[in-house]
């Protein structure tokens, strides 16, 4: 993945974490937001997953050969 591809990605992320957040916040089922705001079901669920692992992992950040992982001490290569 080049870096663009990551900027694209990201904003991705960020556009479906604002709306699985108004989903929560409206009180109306998966089913009825996905039709309210024309979404595939299936769409929905995928993202909502992929929110779901990206809060759980940590990222992974490469500085000077130095790799961190989260708030941990840097791992060895």
């Amino acid at each position: 993945m080049n870096q663009r591809d990551g900027k694209h990605e990201s904003q991705h992320l960020e556009q479906w974490h604002a709306r699985i957040a108004s989903w929560q916040a409206s009180g109306l089922s998966q089913a009825a937001f996905c039709r309210k705001h024309a979404l595939t079901k299936s769409r929905f669920r995928y993202w909502k997953q992929r929110i779901k692992e990206s809060l759980r992992t940590p990222p992974v950040v490469e500085v000077a050969g130095v790799m961190f992982m989260g708030n941990s001490r840097p791992l060895s290569q």
